[in-house]
């Protein structure tokens, strides 16, 4: 299993469908209950709390965390960006450093190894894959890797890594990558994940991807069938049991759906840069502002979104209704438990 620092067991915590947010703006890991209920679960929330110390519970700092994921035993899974490090939460709240030595100025270099030799940057979003219980993370400008259960990393073939962004699109092979960002895990350990303003595919063990929908090179507003559909910075998304991908489409404030067959629709918000908002409603009377992640809850279609520039915690039912969560949202960030979440899942 991975590396912890820290001796002691944790006894589990029965958490049931709970929402753990990334608060990035925060330095903090939040929980949302069913019922909207908001409490720190690791870390101290604030904008001046960056730190890099294990521990548990507020014993903990957390620098920028992004992406966040569960494993099959309720442990989360952090991209603490800010720290370069990836982070492992107990379901009783000890936080250890998985992989990587949390240092924020330790991050100019992309360099494989064991889990103390290892280092990142600019970390994005991971995923657990079911089978192996391995991690797959996006990080930089078009690179994603892989880290074992003992906290090693290697990079994948697919996409390139480098600490160097100035060179906007990187290629392997024959595929151009320009911004991988979100990653998944879906049916079968197919991965999805978001490559700016597309959304690619590839098996667990494949080398090369396959684009399922969107121009990667070309944003825009369009639902459609497959290449003919356009996002605008796509970020996070998920994966159900019968291969639809839900994402946030960040650049144009709205929440988009992806069939098996890569047909897109809209299913929240009115897409578009100018269509930013708070309004709760159903369909496109919904507005966002800069979603950044996706989770599903319940059985019955329903997702929770991190509203990221809204400050808050909305949920979309299977109709396309739309609520506020949790949170305050809008721009006076000092009313509201939240600042800027930009990562969330549900267990």
């Amino acid at each position: 299993m991975g590396r912890s620092r820290m001796s002691f067991d944790c006894l589990l915590e029965c958490i049931g469908s709970t929402i753990f947010v990334s608060d990035t703006g925060n330095n903090c890991i939040q929980k949302v209950d069913k019922k909207g209920r908001v409490s720190v679960f690791a870390g101290v929330c604030g904008a001046t709390t960056q730190g890099t110390a294990d521990g548990l519970g507020a014993e903990a700092r957390f620098n920028t965390p992004f992406g966040i994921d569960v494993d099959q035993e309720g442990n989360l899974y952090v991209a603490d960006s800010g720290n370069n490090c990836i982070r492992k939460i107990a379901p009783c709240g000890l936080v250890s450093t998985f992989s990587g030595v949390c240092n924020p100025l330790k991050g100019m270099s992309v360099v494989d190894g064991d889990s103390m030799t290892v280092t990142f940057y600019s970390l994005q979003y991971l995923a657990v894959d079911p089978v192996s219980q391995e991690l797959y993370v996006t990080e930089g400008s078009a690179c994603m890797r892989k880290v074992a259960r003992d906290g090693s990393v290697t990079t994948e073939s697919i996409g390139r890594c480098t600490a160097n962004a100035v060179q906007s699109w990187k290629q392997r092979g024959d595929v151009l990558y320009d911004l991988l960002s979100g990653v998944a895990m879906g049916p079968g350990r197919m991965r999805y994940f978001t490559d700016d303003n597309c959304v690619r595919t590839a098996a667990w063990d494949a080398e090369t991807s396959t684009l399922l929908a969107g121009s990667c090179n070309q944003n825009g507003y369009k639902d459609g069938n497959g290449l003919d559909a356009r996002f605008n910075a796509a970020i996070g998304l998920r994966v159900d049991a019968e291969e639809n991908v839900y994402l946030a489409d960040m650049g144009n404030n709205c929440i988009r759906k992806v069939n098996r067959k890569g047909v897109v629709s809209t299913i929240a918000g009115t897409c578009g840069t100018q269509f930013n908002g708070t309004a709760d409603g159903v369909g496109s009377e919904a507005r966002f502002q800069g979603p950044w992640d996706v989770a599903p809850i319940g059985r019955k279609g329903a997702l929770i979104v991190a509203d990221s520039d809204n400050s808050c915690i909305r949920k979309v039912k299977a109709d396309g209704t739309v609520t506020t969560l949790a949170g305050v949202c809008g721009w006076r960030k000092d009313l509201g438990e939240f600042r800027y979440p930009r990562g969330i899942v549900v267990y």
